[in-house]
């Protein structure tokens, strides 16, 4: 009986002991395995996110530290992925290598001002049945939609000029209604091994492709389907899409998305061109990323993201809850009802359900998705037309966007649906109004600070100054 006793002791303190050590915290991240995989959870509606045990973010306190930093990376046989302006350092960590040593050996270095671990995130939308043959979220007379057809009345150019940027599963410009709106730098491959080849790798990751024909396919050109900035026929381009590819999906059951990449994908955009930035997908809140959305909102990007799917969860995910990033919801068109996040965050709404689009297989593609993967990009496709017609910066595409969105329907409530649905026309209608802009005259005399004046005009309630950098 001693014997008994003693024996199942020993198992119960060894049983102790591996749950203890598998789940620990590195920093103010809780790390946990399950079936053989490593996980992070987010301290707020996030859920998961599955741990990329071979990828850490560092960024160096100064440059005099590099040398120690390429001692560190020779120790631990690290590789260098990319670096950005920004200062962030994606290092990739040797196979079956244990990455949370590696991490608590590089923090206590005390070289870093930052050091995080990276992580996998999710799509959001979900595929559906590719026979639905009508785009309903454009015009309809009973389901939500967005009035797409009255605001192409108003555009003059259709978002002709400018650019798009896709963070994505990559974009296939080989299907006619994006042949020719795409931008002349298509983008980026940011998924290992990198290339200047931005388009899918395989039959399944359709998901890029879609959110781009929301945006910009070609309309009037009686090919296919019609985006919200699509241009007209052959006169007008229309908007053109940027592919920045940080996703790759080999099987129908699981999308890769490296976080890593997605901060270096915001930065490439922003330098590149782009006016404005769709992300369609989740991803764990890291500082490089926080710090590129900054970086590239104060260069003038619109920010635009799907607030997420989980109708139990009280705040948008990442980066939709961003302070520089509008947030969309969703609509189902079968009862009007919300589709995905809550929270005060959510910004505005746009149909979400059964949105027709193009797809990444033949020339002709087209298929359904669902999610507010699909809401974001014609967010992101109204904000095309308005930048490409009158001469506005982020801040105010952002207010018009929500003073024009519409509460009219029995279903609405602020932290469903934020300032209302969406309504292409009546963005464009209050843009037409704006007052212009007044003349300013800068006095900036030597050692002395600058003196900013300008004519006040009727209406206008308050000014907001603006510096922006080369």
């Amino acid at each position: 009986m001693k014997n008994f006793l003693c024996v199942l002791m020993i198992v119960l303190i060894s049983f102790s002991i591996k749950a203890q050590s598998e789940k620990f915290l590195l920093g103010n991240k809780s790390f946990f395995k399950e079936n053989d995989k490593w996980y992070t959870s987010n301290y707020k509606t996030d859920g998961k996110f599955e741990v990329n045990t071979r990828s850490i973010t560092v960024k160096l306190k100064n440059e005099s530290l590099v040398e120690n930093f390429n001692k560190l990376n020779k120790k631990f046989d690290i590789k260098i992925l990319r670096k950005n302006i920004l200062g962030y350092i994606d290092l990739e960590l040797p196979e079956y290598s244990d990455f949370r040593s590696i991490y608590t050996s590089l923090v206590n270095e005390g070289i870093f001002e930052k050091v995080e671990v990276n992580s996998f995130g999710e799509l959001l939308s979900i595929p559906n049945d590719p026979y639905f043959s009508y785009q309903y979220h454009l015009n309809h007379p009973s389901r939500p939609d967005i009035n797409a057809m009255e605001g192409w009345d108003l555009s003059s150019n259709k978002g002709t000029g400018v650019i798009v940027a896709v963070i994505d599963q990559g974009v296939s410009f080989n299907n006619f209604d994006l042949y020719n709106n795409q931008s002349s730098n298509q983008g980026y491959n940011f998924v290992p091994p990198e290339d200047n080849d931005p388009s899918p790798r395989s039959y399944f990751e359709i998901h890029g492709t879609h959110v781009a024909g929301i945006i910009a396919a070609r309309t009037n050109n009686s090919i296919g389907v019609s985006g919200v900035a699509g241009g007209w026929g052959t006169g007008l381009q229309g908007a053109q899409i940027m592919a920045l590819r940080v996703i790759k999906k080999d099987n129908p059951d699981s999308a890769i998305i490296y976080s890593d990449a997605v901060d270096d994908a915001i930065i490439y955009a922003a330098l590149s061109g782009a006016k404005i930035i769709n992300m369609s997908f989740k991803v764990e809140e890291l500082t490089a990323i926080s710090d590129a959305l900054t970086f590239a909102y104060d260069r003038g990007c619109l920010l635009v993201a799907a607030a997420g799917n989980d109708p139990l969860a009280t705040e948008p995910y990442f980066p939709a809850r961003n302070e520089n990033v509008i947030a969309v919801a969703g609509l189902y068109w079968k009862n009007w009802e919300h589709l995905g996040n809550t929270g005060n965050k959510i910004e505005i709404a746009a149909p979400g359900e059964e949105i027709y689009s193009t797809i990444y297989s033949q020339i002709f593609s087209y298929g359904v998705m669902t999610g507010t993967s699909q809401a974001a990009p014609q967010v992101s496709g109204t904000a095309a037309l308005l930048f490409s017609d009158y001469e506005l910066i982020n801040f105010d595409v952002r207010n018009i966007l929500k003073k024009t969105a519409v509460t009219n329907f029995a279903t609405y409530t602020a932290l469903k649906f934020g300032s209302g649905l969406l309504k292409v026309d009546n963005a464009l209608a209050y843009a037409s109004n704006m007052p212009e802009k007044p003349a300013i005259s800068i006095s900036a005399p030597i050692g002395g600070h600058p003196t900013i004046s300008w004519s006040a005009i009727s209406g206008v309630d308050n000014y907001k100054i603006y510096r922006s950098e080369p």
